[in-house]
């Protein structure tokens, strides 16, 4: 009826809205690239600000090669929304952010005990009008962001989801 004609309208706005916030934010990005940070710190902030929006637990492990590497913070927005979503599915166990390096990649792990990703599920660009579903604003802008730098991020899992996004080094220093 019209209750839900409008409903569908005011949806399809919002929808609207949040892909020109996104688009903000990636120009956003080219500014905060120019300012580097310690890894280990932004992921600690990372699971601070999640811990206060979700009342989750986030642990951090960044392996020891990676004590001095730098990131720009779109990087740790890209972890932030990642670890978000965890958070939202997570039933005991802490969010788990895990950094190491591998080769010239720095991988960045994102865990939780919730029910994983379903055989086939692929994080699909953000667009307006598309419905609500597991690949949300959330992983589409971390996506995003990884692929800008060069990397990538791909999700696993089947007992716990399990994100990982993969940068080139020299892109976090």
């Amino acid at each position: 009826g019209p209750a839900r004609a409008a409903i569908e309208r005011e949806c399809a706005r919002l929808a609207a809205l949040a892909d020109d916030l996104l688009g903000a934010c990636v120009d956003a990005d080219r500014v905060e690239a120019a300012s580097d940070e310690p890894l280990c710190h932004l992921l600690e902030d990372v699971a601070r600000r999640v811990e206060g929006a979700t009342g989750r637990g986030v642990t951090v492990r960044v392996d020891p090669p990676l004590r001095d590497a730098l990131a720009d913070r779109s990087l740790a927005r890209a972890i932030g929304n990642v670890a978000e979503n965890a958070a939202r599915h997570a039933r005991r166990q802490p969010v788990a952010i895990t950094a190491r390096r591998v080769d010239d990649v720095i991988e960045i792990e994102v865990a939780d005990d919730g029910d994983g990703f379903d055989d086939g599920f692929v994080v699909r660009p953000f667009r307006p009008g598309r419905g609500p579903g597991r690949a949300g604003l959330g992983l589409a802008s971390a996506a995003r962001i990884a692929r800008r730098a060069g990397g990538t991020l791909a999700v696993g899992g089947h007992k716990g989801g399990i994100v990982a996004v993969r940068v080139p080094e020299q892109v976090s220093r």
